[in-house]
């Protein structure tokens, strides 16, 4: 009763407690024009009728066929089914004229008894073994066959479980019958036919579960009919029909027809729609449900064929609630169609020919009567983007093909199509035609680059005439005769390359060559070696003070050099305070002394050097500072007398005496030599003192 329940659904809103006027309902349910409404008068605002309710649990639609009105109607769920089997239904109508008022009208009954589905001896007229409709049987069976008690001895659960489930299965049985067969739906209670209509009055029918009480009707449906108004019957329509492998398959859409078809017979035709037969000696009912529709869109029937090729016309009769058939939808043709391939075509071979043309080879040994040919196909990929290679299929006898357009600078795959008569292809796997070739590209050209103060390495270069280059790869070296290392993993597809390197190395340059790689790896001579001079951002290694000699009226500095080799000079600085800036007082080559002699001083200045390595970069390293104190003016300072040298054989040993006068604050420095050595300081003479032993004595 699901396609009863769809439509009737539609009906019962339009009525459900009047909350619509019946002028709208006329309007959308039976298109009745609007002037006509006007004429009879009705008015929009009607009351409620006390026995109206909301409710879904029966469903009722009439059909106007023109001097009668025909009824239906179902319960909505199992439960109702029951209550209305045993108590029965009425049906009730009000009649309006034009004119009148909806509040001077009342329902009356046109059921004096209830109708209840007939009793088992009445349905032997309509459901005999010799009925060609077994409709009414099923029904009879549904409503009044044994019915299995549930043994609460047993699992309780199970047992009402089964119970459940055989009223749903009598249940739908019943309603299925009453759809497809008037008979069982007049004996089942379910149908009423309305006579004597008057084609100027408005019929409203309701239809309720009998109840013994005075309460509100439960379970009760409304239908609005127009007595001019003959309800046009729908014919169905064949949308689609899908031809396959020995089937043809029937598409019909879901929305228009499961409005007024419960169900279908689907009829066919082989001598060109002479003669029709149908395909299904039971009606087809689908499985589907309403809110399928967004991914099932239509009805679908399949119609298995014995072989392809002979058309047929097919066409389908609906069958309506009301059990009644409907004339047949357009034929439309079908056939079922060779969709099965060839098999595919075996042991393809591609060979490069020393003509520069690439030979492809297969095998074919199926006998296949519907064979069309062959075809080739050539990509670049080997899973997608062949193109064809043949204008018309090859001949079903070919078993090889050259092809003389191909790019030997690319990869080429192959394909073998085979073809049969009906279109249907399969492909054979793809192969490689490997190209051979031994010679290889020309040495890269106008290598050319620089090193930015970050360390950034930009080479470039230009792109070479030969097509089939895949790449290149790249090589460094420290130094120009050591052996180049590969910087690219595997053929580098640009003539541009980008490279960091450490700039703090004691290397100033760096060399690179360039290789081109063709498609068959054939790798040219190196390049031109290119020399690049790293930025310089590491200063030189500082210099080193050796030795200092204070004399009069000088002093003397010597050093050790930087040891960097791109050091170009020294400079020596000195200052005379600690916030006097530091003086340039001489600048050196690599090829000038290591030492200097100061004389423009100041008698007992303190004075500060400090030598400067500068390489050719202009960075600079300064040596530690050394603090040196000018020599006094010793013209106002008289000699020192009676100096007297006693040396001790035994002690090994010199005891030195003096004589000094002077008044002012002084101190004597002694110093010695020996051959070959300067007199240097050895010791300092508090004032006063007149003696001093030298205990380091060698000799």
């Amino acid at each position: 009763m699901k396609k009863i329940a769809v439509y009737i659904l539609i009906i019962f809103t339009f009525c459900e407690g009047f909350g619509q006027s019946i002028q709208d309902s006329l309007l959308r349910a039976y298109g009745i024009s609007e002037g006509d409404i006007s004429s009879m008068n009705i008015i929009n605002e009607q009351k409620t009728p006390q026995d109206s309710s909301e409710s879904e649990d029966i469903f009722l639609i009439a059909k106007n066929t023109g001097d009668r009105i025909l009824l239906r109607w179902a319960p909505a769920k199992p439960s109702v089914w029951l209550l209305g089997n045993k108590k029965g239904y009425e049906v009730e109508k009000m009649i309006l004229s034009r004119g009148q008022k909806f509040e001077d009208a009342a329902f009356v009954s046109i059921t004096p008894n209830p109708m209840k589905p007939w009793k088992v001896e009445k349905w032997a007229s309509i459901a005999s073994p010799g009925n060609t409709d077994n409709y009414p049987a099923i029904a009879l069976q549904a409503i009044h066959g044994e019915n299995k008690e549930a043994d609460l001895s047993g699992e309780a659960m199970d047992a009402f479980l089964i119970q459940s489930v055989e009223l749903k299965n009598r249940y739908s049985m019943a309603l299925m019958a009453a759809d497809l067969s008037a008979d069982a739906a007049t004996a089942s209670g379910l149908r009423l036919e309305d006579v004597g209509i008057d084609t100027s009055k408005i019929y409203i029918y309701r239809v309720f579960v009998h109840s013994d009480s005075l309460s509100p009707h439960q379970y009760i449906a409304y239908a609005v009919v127009a007595g001019g108004n003959i309800t046009p019957d729908a014919i169905p329509k064949i949308d689609t029909i899908r031809e396959g492998e020995r089937q043809v398959e029937l598409l019909w859409e879901k929305d228009f027809h499961q409005q007024h078809f419960s169900a279908y017979y689907i009829e066919k035709s082989t001598d060109n729609g002479r003669s029709f037969f149908r395909i299904n000696q039971i009606p087809f009912v689908s499985s589907t449900i309403r809110d399928d529709k967004e991914e099932f869109p239509n009805f679908s029937f399949l119609d298995t064929l014995q072989e392809n090729c002979h058309p047929a016309q097919y066409r389908i009769v609906g069958i309506s609630p009301f059990g009644e058939l409907s004339l047949p939808s357009t034929p439309k043709t079908g056939m079922g169609r060779d969709k099965t391939p060839p098999p595919p075509p075996e042991d393809i071979k591609a060979t490069y020919l020393p003509s520069g043309q690439m030979e492809v080879t297969w095998q074919f040994d199926k006998d296949i009567s519907d064979l069309s040919g062959f075809y080739i196909g050539r990509s670049q990929n080997p899973l997608e983007g062949f193109e064809l290679l043949t204008a018309e299929n090859l001949p079903p006898t070919t078993r090889k093909f050259t092809d003389a357009k191909l790019d030997p600078t690319k990869t080429n795959y192959y394909i073998v199509g085979a073809i049969d008569t009906a279109g249907n292809a399969s492909i054979s796997p793809a192969v490689y035609g490997l190209i051979i070739d031994s010679i290889p590209p020309a040495a890269p050209m106008g290598l050319e680059g620089y090193i930015d103060t970050s360390g950034v390495v930009k080479l470039s270069w230009h792109l070479g005439k030969e097509q089939d280059i895949i790449g290149y790869q790249i090589y460094y070296a420290n130094a120009e005769n050591h052996v180049f290392t590969q910087l690219t993993n595997g053929p580098y597809r640009d003539t541009t390359f980008i490279d960091t390197i450490s700039l703090r190395s004691l290397t100033e340059e760096i060399f690179f060559k360039v290789v081109a790689v063709d498609m068959s790896f054939n790798y040219s001579d190196f390049s031109d070696m290119l020399s690049l001079k790293k930025p310089d951002i590491v200063p030189p290694a500082a210099p080193v003070f050796k030795d200092y000699t204070i004399g009069d009226n000088y002093i003397y500095l010597s050093w050790a050099p930087s040891g960097s080799e791109d050091v170009q000079k020294h400079t020596l600085l000195r200052k005379s305070s600690a916030k006097e800036r530091w003086n340039k007082i001489a600048e050196f080559t690599k090829t000038d002394p290591t030492s200097f002699r100061d004389s423009d001083l100041k008698y007992n200045e303190v004075y500060e050097y400090r030598i400067v390595a500068i390489d050719d970069a202009g960075h600079s390293s300064y040596a530690f500072p050394l603090r040196l104190k000018a020599p006094k003016n010793t013209s106002s300072v008289s000699p020192v007398e009676s100096l007297f040298a006693n040396f001790d054989k035994e002690k090994k040993q010199i005891h030195l005496s003096w004589e000094y006068h002077f008044d002012g604050d002084y101190r004597l420095v002694i110093y010695r030599s020996k051959e070959g050595v300067p007199l240097h300081a050895i010791k300092t003479i508090k004032k006063g003192e007149k003696g001093f032993t030298d205990y380091k004595i060698k000799t």
